[in-house]
């Protein structure tokens, strides 16, 4: 039967008695089958980004969490594709199995070592990571962006620095050097330590 509701009848029939015949409904309800257990692929939504200095000798990876958002349990196939620059990106699988109360977790890799172009390793290369259930009904994808910049130059305001004093007066006022930097991200990190190469520790520096 499909699902519904069916009425029917027992008849009862005898002869000698009062009444001679008795009626029994009967009634049957036909409920449909409960849904099928189904997982439901879930990716954050988003993009994974990457910044390298070119010649960068290895990569870096980043932790992304596989949720399964309907029941059951979840398996999954993972790739990695990129647009330009060759086999810079890759993805593994830490764990691939996704239920509803344990999320999944993968890993995906940037590495510029990898850059294949003839136009040197700088620029800003583009891939995906795609997530398959291992039926092929389901699929999800993240962006993964890496940018590699070039190796920054460092520039001095100044070529040197001359000071005139008189023997035990007072000291002489601060001068200033500007550090600066061109051809690589905005900010630099550096460093400045003093050395005198004769008459003892007399020269300072501040940063």
């Amino acid at each position: 039967l499909q699902p519904g509701s069916y009425t029917g009848a027992i008849t009862v029939n005898a002869t000698n008695t009062n009444p001679t015949t008795q009626t029994v409904p009967v009634m049957v309800q036909v409920d449909p089958p409960p849904p099928t257990v189904a997982p439901v692929l879930s990716l954050p939504t988003g993009q994974l980004s990457f910044s390298f200095v070119q010649g960068a000798s290895g990569g870096s990876c980043q932790l992304v969490e596989v949720n399964n958002q309907g029941s059951g349990t979840l398996n999954f196939d993972v790739s990695a594709s990129t647009q330009l620059g060759g086999n810079w990106l890759s993805v593994t699988a830490l764990d691939p199995i996704a239920t509803p109360a344990s999320p999944a977790t993968i890993s995906v890799c940037a590495n510029p070592a990898q850059v294949i172009n003839s136009a040197g390793q700088v620029g800003t290369y583009i891939g995906q990571v795609q997530v398959i259930s291992t039926d092929g009904s389901q699929s999800a994808h993240i962006a993964v962006v890496m940018a590699v910049s070039a190796v920054p130059n460092i520039l001095l305001s100044r070529s040197g620095l001359t000071f005139t004093v008189v023997q035990n007066g007072p000291g002489t006022p601060d001068d200033v050097v500007g550090v600066l930097t061109t051809g690589g991200p905005d900010t630099l990190n550096w460093t400045a330590s003093p050395t005198a190469l004769s008459g003892g520790n007399w020269l300072k520096v501040l940063t």
